[in-house]
């Protein structure tokens, strides 16, 4: 019987050792075709045996260090930081002896002048993922100011919600929240720069903006000259008297109440036409109480404001409509402009505004105006632009217009 047993044994044996014994790794069509080489070179003579044994493993230790994942080089503290801005150089001409510009150490009226408008420094600073800081400061006078500093903090996993404390740009209407390194026309239309102090102020404020809405804010500022992401709904408070270096001396320095303004702002943006070309169109409302520089008293101050863009393809569209109080008078004002791409490098823009009211904290007298423009951009490149307008202003108090043309030269950096 043993017999048997000992053949029945000798049998199952390889059933048994061929669960437990360790396949050969796979090779590779890549590495077989490699030793098939190598070994037709030993078998043609070409090289000796321990050569192409050398040869297989050198290279299996360059497969196998390939194979390991690489760590990513460790970020330096200067990863961290970006730095950008641009600057805009401009000659001017007055071409009537009407509101010329006036030299306060001459007393002599300036009809025709070079200007630097902006010279604009922002610095990014990223301390975490959700965290960042900017700073942007113009040095386009001797002195140079601190245009924005702020904490911008992101919050939910997918960063839809942010907040911004400090010295930023109010999230109020189109062009208040638009760059001026974007904006086509020299100036920002009249209501807005002195009624929201500069477009500057102190304070706290959200912004919600759903993903898909993000998308299409960073669609319209790298390529419409579109604000940006100011939210798709944004809410804050704000000192109200506006920065201490507003040019046009609308607002005193610093903070003169304990009184906040509240401003809220919704906007949609969208495609529209065939280029599924960039638009957007919002409401805002701001308000509050502040201390006149001029009257020496307190005022409320409102402001409703409409606006819409829809950006050339080849035909485009911009306007804001505004009404409120402040001086303890009514104000509203509107404008509108169109805008014709005359080439992908070309841009041809008309428009009309008008201001009816008072300036806050320049007293009750009206500044009533209006001022049409004619000016033609073009982008030499990617970084650079040149523009030429022409303004024709009619100022009511006068009754006289004011003429200027001027052309000017935009950097990015």
């Amino acid at each position: 019987m043993r017999y048997p047993i000992v053949l029945l044994a000798l049998l199952a044996f390889p059933f048994f050792t061929s669960a437990e014994s360790p396949k050969p790794a796979p090779v590779s069509p890549d590495r077989a075709y490699i030793d098939a080489v190598v070994d037709g070179l030993v078998a043609a003579g070409a090289i000796t045996r321990e050569q192409a044994d050398k040869i297989k493993a050198d290279a299996k230790l360059a497969a196998d260090a390939a194979a390991e994942p690489t760590k990513p080089p460790a970020k330096k503290w200067y990863d961290n930081i970006k730095v950008s801005g641009y600057a805009i150089a401009r000659w001017q001409d007055y071409l009537d002896d009407t509101e010329k510009n006036l030299d306060a150490n001459t007393k002599v009226k300036v009809g025709n002048e070079f200007v630097v408008r902006q010279a604009r420094t922002k610095f990014d600073f990223t301390p975490s993922a959700n965290t960042r800081v900017e700073i942007e400061t113009d040095w386009a006078d001797e002195k140079g100011r601190v245009k924005t500093a702020f904490i911008e903090n992101a919050w939910g996993a997918n960063g839809t919600l942010r907040s911004r404390f400090g010295q930023q740009k109010v999230p109020f209407g189109f062009e208040v929240t638009q760059s001026s390194g974007s904006r086509l026309p020299f100036e920002e239309n009249y209501l807005t720069r002195r009624e929201i102090g500069g477009d500057y102020d102190t304070g706290l404020a959200f912004f919600w903006t759903p993903k898909r809405d993000a998308e299409l804010f960073a669609l319209g500022k790298n390529s419409a000259w579109a604000p940006g992401d100011y939210g798709t709904f944004a809410i804050g408070l704000f000192n109200g008297q506006g920065v201490s270096d507003n040019p046009w001396g609308a607002t005193s320095t610093g903070e003169l109440n304990d009184n906040k303004h509240f401003i809220a702002r919704y906007t949609k943006p969208f495609t529209w036409g065939r280029a599924n070309a960039y638009g957007e169109a919002g409401i805002s409302y701001w308000t509050g109480t502040y201390t006149s520089a001029k009257s020496k008293a307190e005022f409320d101050d409102n402001l409703l404001g409409l606006h819409a863009y829809l950006s050339p393809a080849p035909l485009g569209l911009q306007a804001e409509y505004f009404a409120g109080e402040t001086e303890g008078a009514d104000l509203s004002g509107w404008y509108l402009m169109g805008l014709c791409r005359t080439s992908p490098l070309g841009t041809l823009y008309a428009r009309y505004e008008t201001y009816d009211g008072p300036r806050k904290g320049c007293g009750p007298a009206p500044y009533d105006r209006h001022r049409t423009a004619i000016g033609y951009a073009h982008q030499v490149d990617s970084k650079t632009r040149v523009t030429a307008e022409y303004d024709r202003e009619k100022i009511e108090a006068t009754g006289k217009d004011n003429d200027a043309l001027g052309v000017g030269v935009l950097v990015n950096y």
